[in-house]
């Protein structure tokens, strides 16, 4: 071969790799996405440095019946256990010390003193409700900082933060979802809407009114009362009189108050047929409202939505830093679940009692009061407070919620969603308590297309 055509097959080869250079070149994407700011996997164990010695996180609740104010969040507060758990794994040991309020204002304050008496460096105020303000009064009057996972603290209030869902956020998502609807009928049983939240019609359940009766107004209003019209007689009795067909029925309800008054009234209109869609009030996300539903013998179904932040556990089945961090969580309740020297919080039971209901936001509360303590290598409330009015805390933190900024007062920065509830089992949690069906909130799709899926 001569030169010249050794010279000129090399040339030909280097313009044909050129191009096929340029080629690749303009197939790729000029904007690759950025690789989450997390581990593939987040550890079970968590780690804080600077932790002083004897560290102490107060832990408040309202314990006895759903009858009494905020009880509804009892179990849910478990999650602080997890939380200390996962930090004693990782080598960070800290005590918590738990006081019931006993769902009163002076119970809360006395609640308080004990803890102050304890020397903590925090407290998580895991209830909700009017009587919340002699707690949070008490504990602002000492510099103890406060957060509260469950509950908006009193206007006003200070060294209080909130992982609550905004009023504002809330009544703007329950406006939308009213809106699908020509004729919504607000059935107040006890707690107001949100403000901002407007319903002309609307039907009252007070104290001492009989459920029946109540739930009877209901159906008939909705227009699927099938004795309405005299098709089957008056009513449980002939004598009864027949009740005239509603003009204008109701194609949806939404019921606020007591999240177990909630449950009862869902489970009653199931019972009679009713078959409109029904929105509750946030109240609904509790523990209580799903075990209240299924004792009184109610379906979970997609009929049933609520509006709240993303603290469920069908985020665990997100492939992001949110997913992995919740992911971590759940395998952090299953893993103690299975320890019987793990206790619940108010030391009478074996943890594993309690894992089902066991929730994110105290679990992230005392994370974030861990992190502040750190950050001031001081047990002094003032100090952590002051370090903890400054703290941003992601998935990378150890959290599993949504982002929190403790600069203002609604630390919480996840957005609020439609959410409807589903009985499909994600064998995410060591067992479904007493074989029965457990209520789970799955996030509505929202505008970009995308939703939480559970396949």
């Amino acid at each position: 071969m001569s030169r010249k055509l050794l010279v000129s097959l090399i040339s030909a080869v280097a313009v044909v790799v050129a191009v096929v250079l340029v080629v690749v070149f303009l197939w790729i994407p000029r904007s690759q996405p950025k690789p989450d700011p997390i581990a593939a996997t987040v550890p079970v164990a968590l780690s804080k440095a600077n932790l002083p010695k004897g560290v102490k996180i107060g832990i408040i609740v309202t314990a006895g019946s759903g009858a009494a104010e905020g009880a509804e969040w009892r179990a849910a507060a478990e999650g602080a256990r997890v939380a200390q758990q996962r930090l004693a794994l990782g080598g960070t040991q800290l005590k918590l010390v738990t006081e019931d309020d006993r769902g009163t204002s002076a119970g809360g304050k006395e609640a308080v003193d004990a803890l102050i008496d304890e020397d903590v460096a925090g407290i998580v105020l895991a209830s909700s409700g009017k009587h919340l303000g002699g707690a949070i009064e008490a504990a602002a009057e000492a510099g103890v900082p406060v957060i509260l996972p469950y509950a908006q603290p009193p206007k006003g209030s200070e060294s209080v933060w909130s992982l609550d869902s905004a009023e504002t956020d809330n009544a703007e998502k329950l406006e939308s979802v009213l809106s699908e609807y020509r004729h919504p009928l607000f059935v107040d049983a006890g707690s107001t809407l949100p403000e901002g939240v407007r319903i002309d019609d609307r039907v009252a359940y007070k104290s001492g009114t009989e459920l029946p009766a109540f739930v009877d107004t209901l159906v008939h209003r909705t227009g699927t009362d099938a004795l309405a019209g005299g098709a089957y007689g008056g009513g449980e009795h002939e004598d009864e009189p027949k009740k005239e067909p509603v003009e204008d029925p109701a194609d949806a309800l939404l019921i606020s108050g007591n999240p177990a008054l909630q449950a009862t009234i869902v489970a009653a209109l199931q019972q009679r047929g009713v078959s409109v869609p029904i929105l509750m009030t946030p109240e609904a996300i509790s523990p209580t409202f799903s075990a209240t539903l299924l004792e009184r013998g109610g379906s979970v179904t997609p009929q049933l939505r609520t509006v709240g932040n993303q603290w469920n556990d069908t985020l665990a089945l997100n492939a992001d830093a949110q997913g992995r961090s919740m992911s971590a969580f759940l395998a952090a309740t299953r893993q103690f679940t299975y320890d019987k020297n793990i206790k619940n919080l108010s030391e009478d039971a074996s943890f594993d009692e309690v894992a089902g209901n066991a929730d994110v936001r105290s679990h992230d509360a005392v994370i974030a009061l861990v992190e502040a303590i750190s950050q001031a290598n001081s047990i002094e409330p003032k100090e952590v407070e002051r370090k903890l009015s400054g703290l941003t805390l992601n998935s990378g933190d150890g959290i599993a919620g949504p982002d929190l900024d403790f600069s203002s007062p609604e630390a919480n920065k996840g957005e609020v969603s439609v959410m409807r509830a589903t009985d499909q089992y994600l064998g995410l949690r060591s067992q479904v308590e007493n074989g029965t069906d457990r209520l789970v909130w799955f996030t509505e799709p929202i505008s970009d297309g995308t939703q939480v899926s559970a396949e």
